[in-house]
């Protein structure tokens, strides 16, 4: 606990160290006759006889900063909806600037204006998240790229239409950290630190994503000097009530960019699951119904701290350390049966469950050089109880520990006729220690498992990227890897293609992406371990199980920056998913991640908003045909296939301005859908809100209401030849919650730094 005191204290002090040796630049801030703050407005940098210096645009806050110095120069700024202005400025080195609004300024080029920013930047879809999130309740960056078109929330992950693997990058490094691991991180980042998202179907190879689907955040780095934070705090009435708290710090300045974030959680959870199986064992029929009780207690403590400083205009270093710990766990069961005496179950973790992320990266981007290094450490110790009537009580303690690290190099070189080539390689090395042991008088020693195994990957690729015209770019690549885990070894190939056509203003893009790549199993999914859920259902692991590889290929139309139409497909060659399984020789039921023979889906997506000053309303529409096969899930074959309908309605309503008062209602509509040899019923589900932003929008308050009607359940329905059985749990999403948040802080101004007198310091 004191290294976790120390750590921020350090960072704060490396953080003023570095601040002092940071140079005076020319910046300000761009705003109307109202104090709003004006994006996208270009800004020029003169001398003051009108020669050209340089040219830089507004961000989202209405905040520009040039990284050259002058003592005599002249600032001209342009923008549609605004009158130019032009000024000559003498020693000063921060700018308010006011500008007028055009007298003939069109109704309709203001709502326009409104709309979500999409841009081709190198070949992806670039969103501006402060224009796309304006009408949005995103309180988090997890909530943000939810509010992207094609992105859904499916229990917990992040879903892109077309892709069935995502993985979701923050200011495109990769990492060792597992994607949950990743989405806790983002729940702790505030929504309004995004400053674009890239979206790609088919990620570069030097983003070493896998070469599949991604999504990346890119965090606000503005060269103003600032500092800025934001505090937040969250009450939710679920059956129990939950609490969440948590502060973030930003400076930066012309060389530094820096953050530290601290988020704090504490949440109960309750959950029913109910079964009826009728299960076959040895040609005898078992008519059995199971009521299960469970309650999930959790504490847990995140920290982020990172700091990108600037070594010359074109080298820059950055180090970030993210840890979350989890001092309390607790997840309990009761379980009654009409066939089986009634249980409990209970796990409790011995030691605090953790994990620390280290992540270093250097980058020289004149000669197109990078080089970075990640390390991961996870921990975690519980303690199983299961209590009953009989003697099969035992108890069994539960460790994993994983070290994983992964290094990587990139180069690129611009070539002439806007050609692109550029090469790299990536080494991911990971160390897992797990074991099961059951106490002796259990009966169940001969299950205990004791293992080490090491998984190495080398990937080495090539890519190449031209600019046909200004409307048509191409870029390909391909990615070899040679994968070893205990005795299984593999050499692939994977190819990646992409292109898009888009016209000068953006109002059409197509995109097309082809990629290949290879999804890896979870380690616990690995082990020979055996888990008793209560007397009849028991979860095995599977040391046979195998990685699958993945091909996906995705063409998108978007119209005028709104609209957007995709076709899909995807497959994917032994692909595994864990199912039920009513054993023939034992009354039990078997949880397992197993191999299929192959499973794909194709559809279409479709997205349509409608914008006016007070309503904005999108809807998003998916059809999708999925089929999967398995000639050998235990002693039974199947293949099925299933068409998919999902449809997406929100609406957002915006009743005053100043305060800022907004309403949304969202519906979400799923059919039947497939999952191996079972089915998922048809769900519907709607949440409603009520977002209040005052103070000069610093602050902000949220009220929700998620599945209001508790109506989206987790439900499978197996009916397949001898395997009958039906389930149904109740995850306890439905709740109220009220949120706060106000932000601090902000543009450090040239009146604050003349308090201090400096003109013998010799810095003039």
């Amino acid at each position: 606990m004191k290294k976790i005191i120390l750590f921020p204290i350090i960072f704060i002090l490396l953080i003023n160290t570095l601040a002092v040796a940071a140079q005076n630049i020319i910046s300000g801030k761009i705003t109307d006759s109202k104090n709003e703050p004006i994006d996208l407005a270009t800004v020029i940098l003169q001398t003051s006889d009108s020669v050209f210096v340089e040219a830089v645009y507004s961000d989202s806050l209405g905040n520009f900063s040039f990284k050259n110095s002058l003592k005599d120069f002249r600032i001209l700024v342009q923008h549609i909806l605004y009158k130019p202005y032009s000024q000559i400025f003498t020693n000063q080195t921060f700018l308010n600037i006011i500008l007028e609004i055009r007298d003939n300024a069109l109704e309709e080029v203001v709502v326009e204006g409104q709309r979500p920013l999409l841009k081709i930047e190198n070949g992806i879809l670039a969103y501006n998240m402060p224009v796309l999130l304006a009408s949005n309740q995103a309180s988090n960056a997890y909530e943000a790229i939810l509010a992207l078109p094609g992105v859904r929330e499916d229990k917990e992950n992040v879903v892109l239409a077309g892709a069935n693997a995502l993985t979701i990058l923050i200011n495109g490094k990769p990492t060792t950290m597992t994607q949950e691991q990743v989405i806790q991180l983002l729940k702790a980042m505030p929504a309004a630190q995004i400053d674009k998202a890239e979206v790609m179907y088919s990620a570069p190879p030097q983003y070493h994503a896998g070469n599949g689907a991604a999504i990346n955040i890119v965090i606000k780095h503005s060269e103003n000097k600032s500092f800025s934070g934001q505090a937040n705090a969250t009450y939710a009435q679920r059956t129990f009530a939950d609490f969440n708290s948590g502060i973030s710090l930003f400076y930066n300045n012309s060389k530094i960019y820096s953050d530290f974030l601290y988020n704090f959680s504490t949440f109960k959870v309750h959950n029913d699951f109910h079964l009826k199986s009728n299960h076959t064992v040895d040609n005898q029929l078992y008519n059995i119904i199971q009521d299960n009780i469970g309650i999930y207690k959790e504490t847990k403590h995140s920290i982020r701290a990172g700091i990108d400083y600037e070594l010359s205009e074109n080298q820059s270093i950055s180090a970030i350390y993210t840890v979350q710990i989890s001092p309390f766990e607790k997840n309990s069961q009761q379980s009654t049966s009409n066939s089986f005496p009634p249980s409990t179950n209970t796990t409790d973790n011995i030691k605090p469950t953790q994990m620390h992320n280290i992540a270093l990266n250097y980058n020289a981007q004149k000669i197109g050089f990078t080089v970075g290094a990640d390390y991961t450490f996870y921990q975690i110790n519980t303690l199983q109880t299961f209590n009953h009537q009989d003697v099969n009580s035992f108890t069994a303690n539960t460790f994993q520990r994983i070290g994983k690290l992964m290094t990587y190099v990139d180069k690129s070189h611009n070539l002439k006729n806007n050609w692109t080539v550029g090469y790299g390689t990536k080494f991911d090395f990971a160390n897992t220690k797990s074991a099961q042991i059951y106490d002796e008088n259990s009966g169940k020693t001969g299950q205990n498992t004791d293992s080490e195994q090491n998984e190495y990957s080398y990937d080495l690729y090539f890519r190449v990227s031209k600019s046909f015209s200004q409307q048509f770019n191409l870029k390909a690549s391909i990615t070899g890897e040679y994968y070893r885990f205990g005795n299984y070894k593999r050499i692939n190939f994977f190819p990646n293609l992409g292109a898009n056509f888009y016209s000068k203003d953006y109002q059409n893009i197509v995109q097309f992406d082809f990629a290949a790549q290879k999804v890896y199993p979870s380690y616990w999914e690995t082990l020979s371990s055996t888990a008793y859920l209560n007397d009849y259902s028991v979860v095995y692991g599977n040391p046979n199980l195998l990685p699958y590889n993945q091909y996906s290929v995705n063409l998108s139309y978007i119209l005028k920056q709104k609209y957007s139409l995709t076709l899909f497909y995807f497959y994917a060659d032994k692909y595994f998913v864990q199912l039920p399984y009513q054993s023939t020789t034992t009354k039990n039921l078997i949880y397992q991640t197993t191999n299929e023979d192959f499973m794909y889906q194709t559809g279409i997506q479709a997205t349509v908003p409608f914008t006016k000053k007070w309503y904005d309303n999108q809807v998003v529409l998916y059809g999708i045909f999925q089929r999967a096969k398995d000639s050998h899930f235990h002693d039974i074959a199947y293949d099925k296939s299933k068409f998919i309908f999902y449809s997406q309605w929100t609406n957002n309503f915006t009743f005053w301005q100043k305060p800022l008062l907004k309403f949304y209602i969202e519906g979400n509509v799923m059919t039947r859908a497939l999952q191996g040899l079972g089915e998922i019923p048809a769900v519907a589900w709607l949440s409603s809100g009520l977002k209040l932003i005052f103070a000069d929008k610093r602050a902000e308050i949220n009220l929700r209401a998620n599945n209001i009607f508790k109506s989206m359940p987790s439900a499978m329905d197996v009916n397949y030849e001898k395997q009958n059985l039906y389930f149904w749990v109740f995850q306890d999403q439905r709740y109220v919650s009220l949120s706060a948040t106000y932000k601090f802080g902000g543009n450090v101004q040239q009146k604050e730094r003349k308090e201090v007198d400096t003109s013998r310091f010799g810095t003039k």
